[in-house]
């Protein structure tokens, strides 16, 4: 099973590298296809990668939106690709190969924090917005990803690993 992680300072200080490092190496039992790391001075996010459908083989994550700068990581899998792909209309068409987390972008990107309600399948999702400076995460209605948070005053943290969250 695959795995994200990450963490956000709410106080405006920059993020080290040494955070990302630590949170990346807490977690040895995800990641067979590899650790993919991400960050920008407020926030850091870590995708331990594990292929589990076709479009996830090769992908990179976390996906980052262009004009958006939106950036999103997707553990899990979307089941209504055919759906999702046919309400983006021109954008959807370019996407039909396009890994699951790169489709959810991209409807997030149109519908915002309601994008959640148009999914189908079992996922975990956590989207930095860097403008607003605001992190949302999501996880399917069934509950089957985890996705737990921790919060100490300064510091707020979100992985699919409990270790990800003690070792950050």
């Amino acid at each position: 099973m695959s795995g994200i992680a990450g963490a956000v300072f709410s106080d405006g200080r920059p993020l080290g590298r040494d955070l990302l490092d630590r949170i990346a190496g807490s977690t040895f039992r995800r990641g067979f296809d590899g650790v993919q790391t991400w960050h920008d001075e407020r926030a850091a996010m870590i995708r331990f990668a594990h292929a589990t459908t076709p479009e996830a083989r090769g992908e990179t994550q976390p996906f980052v939106g262009g004009d958006s700068g939106i950036t999103l990581l997707l553990d899990g899998r979307l089941d209504n690709r055919a759906e999702l792909l046919a309400l983006l209309g021109a954008d959807g068409a370019r996407l039909t190969d396009a890994p699951d987390g790169l489709i959810a972008l991209k409807l997030f990107e149109r519908e915002g924090r309601e994008f959640v309600h148009r999914l189908v399948g079992d996922y975990a999702v956590a989207a930095w917005q860097p403008r607003s400076r605001r992190l949302d995460l999501f996880r399917s209605p069934m509950g089957w990803r985890p996705l737990l948070w921790a919060f100490d005053g300064t510091t707020f943290g979100f992985a699919s690993e409990p270790r990800a969250l003690i070792l950050g």
